[in-house]
């Protein structure tokens, strides 16, 4: 369960898995904690996958806590957890007990229920549309609510899967001005996505090419734009899908940002600064600012909804 996760490394890395998971939309990334219809009463207590229990006594022992176990852990497998129960403060003022994981992810989700988020996403399925699970069984579904409970349903009884759900191409989607599009696959959905993404937020910086990538286990490659960027990294992702690496830039690299300035980048930290600084700005979930694309495209839809 990532509910603690930061996602910093997922954000920032030129990571195409943008969510693999209905559970990664309860990652409680402290730094845009504003985003969240209730706040944690500290102090709290979180419990290690060694069975280790620390308490903190603020927002910010909890990040440093979190961060630096992440950071010293990487290949660990089990994610750290509240020692419930937690009470948390919600936006009436009210406080409410949570008992355990499962109640703090209905409170997850109610969160993201708001127009807000579902707004972020500029077309529609016209269902009915087929479900594909991974063991090649199919499921029909009539409305973004089924949908939802099926793959969520899907993902409690399967949690240690690689593989996510997907649908039965083509499908339809509608927008917002009432046209329709026929969607043959899912490089065509990750398409829309984008382009759905580009329309609705931002980035408060840019990318100044050309630069270089370092692709674990076959060197370093110069890119010339954006859209190289990607294909490079797409195509790493397809030739390695079981790597445990992730594609990185070469430092130095260089950002420009709207007012027209042009800062150097030394490392990784350094640009996890940035975007931190340009979701604060632009209000958005790191998760979704990845610079490539995602080919877990159902979890994607349904996260994207709520």
């Amino acid at each position: 369960m990532d509910n603690l996760n930061p996602t910093t490394k997922q954000r920032t890395n030129v990571n195409t898995q943008e969510g693999t998971d209905q559970q990664q939309q309860q990652t409680a990334s402290m730094d845009n904690h504003d985003d969240f219809c209730f706040e944690i009463v500290f102090p709290v207590e979180i419990r290690f996958p060694d069975g280790m229990e620390v308490s903190v006594s603020s927002e910010e022992d909890l990040e440093e806590l979190i961060d630096a176990w992440y950071e010293n852990n990487e290949e660990e497998e089990e994610d750290p957890d509240f020692v419930y129960p937690i009470n948390i403060t919600l936006e009436d003022g009210s406080n409410s007990t949570i008992n355990d994981i499962d109640e703090l992810e209905e409170i997850f989700d109610e969160c993201f229920e708001g127009e807000e988020y579902e707004d972020d996403l500029c077309f529609e399925l016209v269902y009915p549309v087929v479900l594909v699970f991974p063991d090649g069984s199919t499921s029909s579904v009539d409305s973004d609510e089924a949908l939802e409970d099926a793959v969520d349903a899907w993902y409690d009884a399967n949690p240690d899967s690689d593989d996510d759900p997907t649908v039965e191409f083509p499908i339809e989607v509608s927008f917002e001005d009432g046209e329709t599009e026929t969607i043959n696959n899912e490089d065509e959905l990750d398409e829309l996505f984008e382009d759905c993404f580009d329309e609705e937020h931002e980035e408060c910086f840019e990318l100044v090419f050309p630069l270089e990538i370092d692709l674990p286990g076959q060197g370093t490659v110069s890119v010339a734009n954006e859209d190289e960027l990607e294909e490079a990294v797409e195509a790493w992702y397809d030739a390695n899908p079981d790597s445990d690496d992730d594609p990185d830039f070469v430092y130095p690299i260089e950002v420009s940002f709207e007012d027209g300035t042009v800062e150097s980048v030394s490392d990784i930290d350094m640009l996890e600064e940035l975007y931190e600084e340009c979701y604060d700005e632009c209000d958005v979930d790191g998760e979704e600012m990845s610079m490539g694309v995602s080919s877990a495209v159902v979890p994607r839809m349904v996260n994207q909804k709520r």
